[in-house]
């Protein structure tokens, strides 16, 4: 078994020792099994600290993982003899899978290329209404906000 084998080396220096004490070998193989706990504990603490300063970073760019994710938008709303003000809503962000293959002649002879796309889509909306201070009172705004995303077909228009 390859997990023994440091143990087998240290009963074999042990074993040519000239003091060969049963209380001797505890204490080297216990010896080294704490070292190799220690290293292996200092492993760990390393690798999970630098994967959690790589999630630290991309926190704030989820959108940029494949799919479609919601994100906030803000944006400048200018309305004519009206208060300009800023309005974050909930948007649509990030990319979904595509691809052309060449169709079967003899089955769509007229079609040469088969392509799928999905495009990045908002699937379920709500309203976000907000208050503004116009020239003739205040007047109240609704926009839309996006509640659920998901790859969808591409649609032309």
């Amino acid at each position: 078994m390859v997990g023994n084998a440091p143990e087998k080396k240290i009963e074999s220096i042990l074993s040519v020792c000239p003091t060969p004490h049963s209380k001797l070998r505890r204490a080297v193989s216990y010896s080294f099994q704490a070292s190799m706990l220690a290293i292996w504990f200092l492993f760990v603490a390393v690798s999970s600290s630098s994967d959690f300063i790589l999630n630290e970073a991309s926190a704030s760019e989820v959108w940029q993982a494949p799919g479609c994710h919601k994100v906030g938008h803000t944006r400048k709303i200018s309305i004519p003899n009206c208060v300009e003000f800023h309005m974050t809503t909930n948007a649509c962000r990030g990319y979904c899978e595509s691809w052309a293959v060449p169709s079967l002649p003899k089955t769509t002879p007229s079609q040469p290329i088969t392509s799928i796309g999905q495009c990045c889509n908002i699937m379920e909306t709500e309203n976000v209404s907000a208050r503004v201070l116009c020239v003739d009172g205040l007047r109240t705004l609704t926009f839309k906000s996006a509640v659920t995303c998901s790859c969808y077909h591409c649609k032309k228009d």
